[in-house]
Parts: structure tokens; sequence; C-alpha cells
């Protein structure tokens, strides 16, 4: 299969409502590994998210084939998320955290012929729909997989996420925008 197209410059008009958009014109929003091998992450904002359509277009701009970048949601404290994570190589995953060691509850390459781009630098589009407790990643426009989570993750903050393969190396992730869309047109995201 042919390279996917690029993803857009800007992110989608129209409904559902838009809750939150950020475009990163010039300067991208920028989330930097310091050799620790520590995950990293940047909200988008202070608001708390529950059922919403995250999206955003990010690349590992620095780093090895094997760093994940993605992106967070439900975040209802610091150390407990969903995470959606992608690797220059072609690896996704679909995390949990909990205090402790993330669980991984979906992971695998890539099919060959999915539409991602590979490779450090390559931008790709990740979208997640997360609707009750149902989560539903989407990579440049097809949809990757469908998990059930628990009640433990509700609701809370969405962002951008950099997980290093290891210590001993500098990686940073960018985001070029990210929009928060309500599920459905006139449902608002529910508070936490």
């Amino acid at each position: 299969m042919s390279a996917p197209a690029p993803p857009p410059d800007r992110p989608p008009a129209g409904a559902p409502p838009v809750l939150l958009e950020r475009i990163y014109a010039g300067e991208r929003l920028r989330v930097a590994g310091d050799g620790s091998g520590a995950v990293g992450g940047q909200p988008f904002d202070d608001a708390s998210f529950r059922d919403v359509v995250v999206d955003a277009v990010l690349s590992l701009e620095s780093g090895e084939e094997g760093d994940g970048y993605g992106l967070f949601l439900r975040q209802g404290r610091p150390d407990r998320y969903v995470a959606v994570v992608l690797s220059p190589a072609g690896n996704a995953s679909i995390m949990l955290l909990d205090g402790g060691e993330p669980l991984r509850i979906a992971e695998g390459p890539l099919p060959g012929d999915f539409p991602f781009a590979r490779g450090v630098g390559a931008a790709n589009r990740l979208t997640v729909l997360a609707c009750g407790p149902a989560l539903v990643p989407v990579i440049n426009g097809v949809a990757l997989t469908g998990v059930i989570l628990d009640r433990r993750y509700p609701a809370g903050h969405a962002g951008a996420l950099l997980v290093p393969s290891g210590p001993g190396h500098t990686c940073a992730v960018g985001v070029d925008w990210v929009q928060v869309r309500a599920v459905l047109p006139d449902q608002p995201a529910s508070p936490a």
C-alpha cells in the first residue's frame, strides 16, 4: 500500500460541538523527555472530559523507532488515565494506568497495509472516541480496534503523551493541532 495521505493541517469544521480547539501554528506543542526514560505528558487544557472525540495530528519529532507517542484521556488523577500510544516503527497499544505499571489491554504491530506514516518525524492523525465505557482509536481515518473500560476511568483531562523506550536517549513528541468534540450534537462534555 502507498503512504497515507498527509494529515490535515487544520481541525475539521461542523458538528458536533467543539469543546476545545488548539492550533499550534508556527510552534507545535512539544513534550520532551530528559533521557531518564520516564513517561511524560502535557494536558491540552484544565477542562475535564467524559464522552468526547479527541482528535490530533502529532509525531515523534526526535527519538528512536521504539519510542512511543500518543494521547491520554480520562485522567482523573495524575497516575490514572487511558492512553493510546503509537511508535514510529508501526506498533500501537492501548494502556490503562492506575498507579504502578501500565496495563496493556490491546497491543501489536499495525498491518503493513494500514494507513500509517512510519518513521521518526512522520505525522499521523490520531482520533480517540470515548463514549461511556467504549474507547475506539482511529488512525488516519481508519478504526484500529475497540475496547471497554472499567468504571475507574469515567472522565478527566486529555493531552499529549510521550513514552520513551528506555533511558539513555532523548525524545520528543510534537502536536500540530488538537480538537475535542462532544460525541453528540446536543450533548456537552460531562464534568468530572
